[in-house]
Protein backbone atom coordinates (compact mmCIF):
# COMPACT_ATOMS: atom_id res chain seq x y z
CA UNK A 1 0.00 0.00 0.00
CA UNK A 2 2.68 2.37 0.43
CA UNK A 3 4.16 2.32 -2.82
CA UNK A 4 0.64 2.72 -4.23
CA UNK A 5 1.07 6.03 -2.03
CA UNK A 6 4.60 7.02 -3.12
CA UNK A 7 3.32 5.84 -6.67
CA UNK A 8 0.24 8.86 -6.99
CA UNK A 9 2.67 11.27 -4.93
CA UNK A 10 5.33 10.79 -8.11
CA UNK A 11 2.83 11.06 -10.54
CA UNK A 12 1.02 14.64 -8.84
CA UNK A 13 4.96 15.79 -8.93
CA UNK A 14 5.25 14.73 -12.15
CA UNK A 15 1.90 16.13 -12.80
CA UNK A 16 3.09 19.52 -11.04
CA UNK A 17 6.75 19.71 -13.45
CA UNK A 18 4.57 19.77 -16.35
CA UNK A 19 0.99 19.58 -16.82
CA UNK A 20 1.10 17.16 -20.23
CA UNK A 21 2.34 14.48 -18.28
CA UNK A 22 -1.57 13.92 -17.12
CA UNK A 23 -1.75 12.36 -20.10
CA UNK A 24 0.32 9.58 -19.86
CA UNK A 25 -1.05 8.40 -15.89
CA UNK A 26 -3.65 5.96 -16.04
CA UNK A 27 -4.74 5.85 -12.63
CA UNK A 28 -5.77 10.12 -12.21
CA UNK A 29 -6.23 11.37 -9.00
CA UNK A 30 -8.73 14.29 -8.55
CA UNK A 31 -5.61 16.28 -7.07
CA UNK A 32 -3.67 16.03 -10.12
CA UNK A 33 -5.91 16.87 -12.25
CA UNK A 34 -6.89 19.97 -10.74
CA UNK A 35 -2.86 20.77 -10.21
CA UNK A 36 -2.68 20.47 -14.46
CA UNK A 37 -6.14 22.72 -15.45
CA UNK A 38 -4.44 25.33 -12.64
CA UNK A 39 -1.63 25.15 -15.00
CA UNK A 40 -3.26 25.03 -18.28
CA UNK A 41 -6.91 24.93 -18.93
CA UNK A 42 -6.60 22.59 -22.09
CA UNK A 43 -5.23 19.99 -20.04
CA UNK A 44 -8.81 18.78 -19.34
CA UNK A 45 -8.13 17.26 -22.48
CA UNK A 46 -6.32 15.02 -20.88
CA UNK A 47 -8.40 14.01 -17.70
CA UNK A 48 -10.20 10.48 -18.33
CA UNK A 49 -13.30 11.46 -16.17
CA UNK A 50 -13.45 15.16 -15.42
CA UNK A 51 -15.49 16.22 -12.95
CA UNK A 52 -18.14 19.32 -13.61
CA UNK A 53 -16.31 21.32 -11.71
CA UNK A 54 -13.39 20.28 -14.07
CA UNK A 55 -15.27 21.32 -16.89
CA UNK A 56 -16.45 24.69 -15.83
CA UNK A 57 -12.76 25.49 -14.75
CA UNK A 58 -11.64 24.99 -18.26
CA UNK A 59 -14.52 26.37 -19.96
CA UNK A 60 -14.47 29.69 -17.92
CA UNK A 61 -10.77 30.16 -18.84
CA UNK A 62 -11.36 29.32 -22.75
CA UNK A 63 -14.53 28.38 -24.07
CA UNK A 64 -13.55 26.69 -26.95
CA UNK A 65 -11.98 24.25 -24.08
CA UNK A 66 -15.09 22.45 -24.23
CA UNK A 67 -13.82 21.05 -27.45
CA UNK A 68 -11.62 18.84 -25.29
CA UNK A 69 -13.49 17.15 -23.06
CA UNK A 70 -14.22 13.80 -23.89
CA UNK A 71 -16.55 12.37 -21.52
CA UNK A 72 -19.35 14.75 -21.76
CA UNK A 73 -21.94 13.13 -19.22
CA UNK A 74 -25.55 14.46 -18.58
CA UNK A 75 -24.15 16.52 -15.58
CA UNK A 76 -21.51 17.66 -17.20
CA UNK A 77 -23.85 19.38 -19.78
CA UNK A 78 -26.21 20.43 -17.54
CA UNK A 79 -23.58 22.31 -15.73
CA UNK A 80 -21.93 23.74 -19.06
CA UNK A 81 -25.84 24.85 -20.13
CA UNK A 82 -26.54 26.24 -17.03
CA UNK A 83 -23.01 28.63 -17.20
CA UNK A 84 -23.68 29.62 -20.54
CA UNK A 85 -27.07 30.81 -19.42
CA UNK A 86 -25.87 32.77 -16.48
CA UNK A 87 -23.12 34.18 -18.99
CA UNK A 88 -25.74 34.90 -21.82
CA UNK A 89 -27.99 36.98 -19.12
CA UNK A 90 -24.89 38.44 -17.75
CA UNK A 91 -23.84 40.19 -21.06
CA UNK A 92 -27.59 40.84 -21.85
CA UNK A 93 -27.34 42.75 -18.73
CA UNK A 94 -24.01 44.83 -19.63
CA UNK A 95 -25.57 45.53 -22.67
CA UNK A 96 -28.80 46.75 -20.99
CA UNK A 97 -26.48 49.13 -18.63
CA UNK A 98 -24.17 50.32 -21.45
CA UNK A 99 -27.36 51.43 -23.50
CA UNK A 100 -28.92 52.74 -20.57
CA UNK A 101 -25.20 54.66 -19.33
CA UNK A 102 -25.26 55.86 -23.44
CA UNK A 103 -28.67 57.17 -23.82
CA UNK A 104 -28.28 59.01 -20.46
CA UNK A 105 -25.61 60.60 -21.90
CA UNK A 106 -27.22 61.36 -25.01
CA UNK A 107 -29.41 63.40 -23.42
CA UNK A 108 -26.92 65.14 -21.46
CA UNK A 109 -25.10 66.29 -24.55
CA UNK A 110 -28.15 67.24 -26.45
CA UNK A 111 -29.54 69.43 -23.52
CA UNK A 112 -26.43 70.92 -23.43
CA UNK A 113 -26.34 71.51 -27.21
CA UNK A 114 -29.51 73.34 -27.25
CA UNK A 115 -29.28 75.10 -23.96
CA UNK A 116 -26.46 76.90 -26.25
CA UNK A 117 -28.05 77.01 -29.70
CA UNK A 118 -31.68 76.17 -29.70
CA UNK A 119 -31.96 75.87 -33.37
CA UNK A 120 -29.42 72.78 -32.76
CA UNK A 121 -32.46 70.99 -31.80
CA UNK A 122 -32.64 70.03 -35.61
CA UNK A 123 -29.73 68.01 -35.23
CA UNK A 124 -31.20 66.33 -32.33
CA UNK A 125 -32.73 62.57 -32.99
CA UNK A 126 -34.28 61.66 -29.59
CA UNK A 127 -36.41 64.55 -28.54
CA UNK A 128 -37.11 64.57 -25.07
CA UNK A 129 -39.93 67.33 -23.75
CA UNK A 130 -37.13 68.64 -21.22
CA UNK A 131 -34.62 68.72 -24.40
CA UNK A 132 -37.55 71.01 -26.70
CA UNK A 133 -38.23 73.40 -23.50
CA UNK A 134 -34.84 73.90 -23.09
CA UNK A 135 -34.19 74.57 -26.90
CA UNK A 136 -37.68 76.82 -27.20
CA UNK A 137 -36.34 78.86 -23.98
CA UNK A 138 -32.93 79.42 -25.76
CA UNK A 139 -34.54 80.42 -28.69
CA UNK A 140 -38.32 80.45 -29.18
CA UNK A 141 -37.71 79.92 -33.12
CA UNK A 142 -36.44 76.44 -32.72
CA UNK A 143 -40.15 75.11 -32.36
CA UNK A 144 -39.61 74.77 -35.96
CA UNK A 145 -37.90 71.36 -35.06
CA UNK A 146 -40.04 70.50 -32.30
CA UNK A 147 -41.45 66.52 -33.53
CA UNK A 148 -44.07 66.53 -31.25
CA UNK A 149 -45.18 70.06 -29.68
CA UNK A 150 -47.04 70.38 -26.69
CA UNK A 151 -49.32 73.41 -25.42
CA UNK A 152 -46.28 73.97 -22.43
CA UNK A 153 -43.85 73.99 -25.58
CA UNK A 154 -45.32 76.26 -28.01
CA UNK A 155 -46.52 78.82 -25.03
CA UNK A 156 -42.69 78.39 -24.06
CA UNK A 157 -41.58 79.14 -27.35
CA UNK A 158 -44.00 82.20 -27.83
CA UNK A 159 -43.06 83.75 -24.69
CA UNK A 160 -39.33 83.91 -25.82
CA UNK A 161 -39.89 84.78 -29.70
CA UNK A 162 -43.18 86.12 -30.57
CA UNK A 163 -42.36 85.12 -34.54
CA UNK A 164 -42.36 81.22 -33.33
CA UNK A 165 -45.90 81.42 -33.56
CA UNK A 166 -45.71 80.70 -37.33
CA UNK A 167 -44.43 77.67 -36.18
CA UNK A 168 -47.13 76.55 -33.47
CA UNK A 169 -49.09 73.38 -34.09
CA UNK A 170 -50.53 73.87 -30.98
CA UNK A 171 -52.46 77.57 -30.96
CA UNK A 172 -54.70 78.37 -28.11
CA UNK A 173 -56.27 81.47 -26.49
CA UNK A 174 -53.59 81.27 -24.02
CA UNK A 175 -50.62 81.35 -26.36
CA UNK A 176 -52.60 84.20 -28.65
CA UNK A 177 -52.96 86.58 -26.01
CA UNK A 178 -49.42 86.03 -25.33
CA UNK A 179 -48.19 87.85 -28.72
CA UNK A 180 -51.32 90.03 -28.23
CA UNK A 181 -49.70 91.75 -25.47
CA UNK A 182 -48.29 95.26 -26.15
CA UNK A 183 -44.27 95.68 -26.58
CA UNK A 184 -42.75 96.64 -23.37
CA UNK A 185 -39.40 98.02 -25.62
CA UNK A 186 -39.24 101.51 -26.97
CA UNK A 187 -38.28 100.91 -30.62
CA UNK A 188 -42.10 99.57 -30.76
Amino acid sequence: MASIANLEKVFTDSVKQDWKNLANIEQQTPEMCMIALQQNPKAIEFIRNPTPEMCMLAIKADASNLSLIKNKTPEIMDAINAYAKNSIEKSNKTIQDTKSTLEAMNTKLSLYAVQTDGLRLKEITTQTPEICLAAVHQNGLALQYVKEQTHEICLAAVKQNAMSLQHAKVVTPEIIAVVQKPCKFWCC
